[in-house]
C-alpha cells in the first residue's frame, strides 16, 4: 500500500493507523490509543495532538491517557484507502 501522507513521520503514521485499528484490518474500526507518560509513542502522540491530527483526554477507567484521532487525523492517514 502506498504510504499515506508522507509528510508525516512513519512513527506518527504508524499511531494514528493503530488507533484506527489499521495495523490489523483494511478499513478503520476503532478510535483510540491509550498512553502514559514514558510510553515509547509519547512524543509522537504529543506532537500528533498538536497538529490537530488527535485529541488527548485523561482516561476515566485507567491511569494515564486516551488519544482519540481527530476528522483531520482519519483524513490524513485514510487518504487513498478504499472505502
Amino acid at each position: 500500500m502506498a504510504s499515506p501522507s508522507p509528510e508525516l513521520p512513519a512513527d506518527q503514521q504508524a499511531v494514528l493507523r493503530h488507533a484506527l485499528g489499521l495495523d490489523r484490518k483494511k478499513t478503520p474500526y476503532r478510535n483510540h490509543f491509550c498512553a502514559d507518560v514514558g510510553h515509547t509513542d509519547w512524543a509522537a502522540l504529543q506532537a500528533l495532538v498538536q497538529a490537530g491530527l488527535m485529541l488527548q483526554r485523561r482516561s476515566a477507567i485507567s491511569p494515564g491517557w486516551i488519544f482519540f484521532v481527530t476528522d483531520a487525523g482519519r483524513a490524513a492517514i485514510t487518504e487513498g484507502l478504499p472505502a
